[in-house]
């Protein structure tokens, strides 16, 4: 069998896609809330490109993925059903905010959010 047969590779960029995706989310809250800033400055960020919708949807799919679709490739891989319901909450937060304190909580949600992934897989991963 050759190796592009050979699927073993995928728990390890799973993982790593899920971190990379669940920390692009701290930018897609920071540009969500530069957006008008960013407008008139002639900045392109992906949120100003393509709206702020784009950037909800954006923000979904950084924590969706990362707590639904890649624990389906990594072995031994438990629900992450928590860190969905955070990223919910965040992305409801996200909606709703108005100030700069409602995007600073987004933001440290978020953090939290990249921190409690990170602990969850180290610990799946121990002896």
């Amino acid at each position: 069998m050759s190796q592009a047969h050979n699927l073993d590779w995928i728990p390890s960029y799973s993982t790593s896609l899920a971190i990379g995706l669940l920390i692009n989310n701290l930018l897609v809250v920071n540009n969500y809330r530069d957006f008008d800033t960013d407008l008139l400055s002639r900045k392109r960020t992906l949120v100003t490109l393509l709206g702020k919708n784009v950037g909800l949807l954006l923000y979904f799919f950084g924590f969706f993925v990362p707590t639904i679709i890649c624990p389906m490739f990594a072995k031994g891989a438990q629900s992450y059903w928590l860190c969905f319901l955070v990223g919910v909450f965040c992305l409801y937060k996200l909606v709703k905010a108005r100030r700069k304190e409602d995007f600073n909580l987004c933001l440290s949600l978020s953090a939290i959010l990249v921190f409690i992934y990170a602990f969850r897989i180290v610990s799946a991963n121990l002896p």
